[in-house]
């Protein structure tokens, strides 16, 4: 059934094969390369493999897929990350930044419980600013230009525009330009 049993240590090619219990670690003798196998408890088999920066990398069909750096980064290296429905991206050391899909609204959340906080929305691009749209950007619906207007558009048509001077309003009867 290719099941073996190993007692003591078994060298295979360059690998050292050294049991403990359900985990397995082999180490490669000719580059130092460190990889561990464990069957859990859960019938779940995990494999961690160390390189010599002491990163840990998850490889299918030879592609290196995710990695955790020796620094604690992870890194998707291959693919994307997804997550199903009700799942949820959670930052800061309370839980308290918050992106998560129900299947039918997407949220970006604060939700610290202390002191009120701003959501910050920064861009350096400097001509165009942030422009909030509609899918694959078909629509305008809002843009700010750093250190100039911010635009609000109803149906992909500008109707204001924020000038040095106060404000500029567009359309409405006979399609007429107020600036106030």
């Amino acid at each position: 059934d290719g099941s073996a049993n190993i007692s003591g240590t078994l060298t295979m090619g360059n690998y050292v094969v050294i049991p403990n219990n359900s985990q397995y670690a082999a180490k490669d003798t000719g580059s130092n390369i460190k990889r561990i196998l464990h069957l859990g408890s859960d019938d779940n088999l995990y494999i961690n493999q160390n390189d010599l920066a002491n990163n840990v990398r998850i490889t299918t069909n030879n592609t290196q897929r995710l990695q955790v750096t020796s620094g604690g980064d992870v890194q998707v290296l291959t693919g994307h990350l997804e997550l199903g429905d009700d799942q949820q991206i959670k930052l800061g050391d309370d839980d308290d930044f918050i992106i998560t899909h129900s299947g039918t609204a997407s949220i970006i959340r604060d939700t610290a419980a202390t002191a009120a906080r701003p959501l910050y929305l920064q861009s350096n691009e400097t001509t165009h600013g942030v422009i909030v749209t509609k899918v694959n950007a078909t629509e305008k619906m809002a843009r700010f230009i750093p250190d100039g207007a911010c635009e609000l558009y109803h149906n992909d048509a500008l109707r204001l525009t924020t000038t040095t001077d106060g404000v500029k309003v567009t359309g409405g009867a006979g399609d007429a330009t107020l600036t106030i």
